[in-house]
């Protein structure tokens, strides 16, 4: 997949700071770069009390490093990472999507640790109202950048069987049953193969 990286630039997370992604060629270097400029380091979070991945030594948050690496494997191919535009909101989209994620869990945070619950009682209201404004603003953001993900995108099966029997009596069982993620109402979403005759079925309604 050929992505459309040459000149792109990014603010980064300090003021003044920018995040070039122009020799990133491969999905692997766009996950790298994101998660090394835009995942906050695990010793950072509010949720470091409680949470069972939390180690004070290793940067960056374990569980938004893993969002990062799936988000973009369970994104990218549906859309066009060759145009520029298309590959520059989808990269803002994983951004926000990684701080929408840590400001719920600081958020969270803040009321499981008592230190903030006994001594900084008066805040609260305005913590509250400026995790809520930024969380708003950033999902809003988010939806408008995730807007360059084809979501009618079909993931395609192949399902190949060994004789007669299998290739005329597998199509309305699965049918029937109903497997998950494979969608037989769609033309050609699904192909059965005969190894043994070496002929094709396309379930088509």
């Amino acid at each position: 997949m050929e992505l459309a990286t040459e000149n792109l630039v990014f603010q980064g997370l300090n003021d003044g700071e920018r995040v070039y992604f122009s020799g990133v060629k491969t999905t692997e270097q766009l996950k790298k770069v994101i998660i090394q400029n835009y995942v906050p380091l695990c010793r950072k979070c509010s949720a470091a009390s409680f949470c069972k991945f939390h180690n004070p030594n290793a940067p960056p948050c374990p569980i938004l490093e893993k969002v990062v690496v799936n988000y973009v494997d369970m994104n990218i191919k549906s859309i066009h990472a060759d145009v520029r535009y298309n590959l520059e909101e989808f990269i803002k989209s994983t951004v926000l999507l990684v701080r929408i994620f840590m400001n719920f869990e600081n958020w969270r945070g803040i009321y499981v640790n008592e230190y903030f619950n006994w001594y900084f009682e008066s805040v609260h209201p305005t913590l509250n109202s400026t995790y809520v404004h930024e969380l708003l603003i950033d999902i809003g953001k988010f939806i408008r950048s995730y807007r360059v993900v084809n979501v009618d995108r079909l993931k395609r099966f192949v399902i190949l069987v060994e004789g007669n029997s299998e290739f005329f009596a597998l199509p309305p069982i699965l049918d029937k049953l109903g497997v998950m993620g494979i969608n037989f109402d769609i033309k050609n979403s699904v192909r059965f193969v005969n190894l043994e005759a070496k002929i094709e079925y396309r379930r088509i309604r």
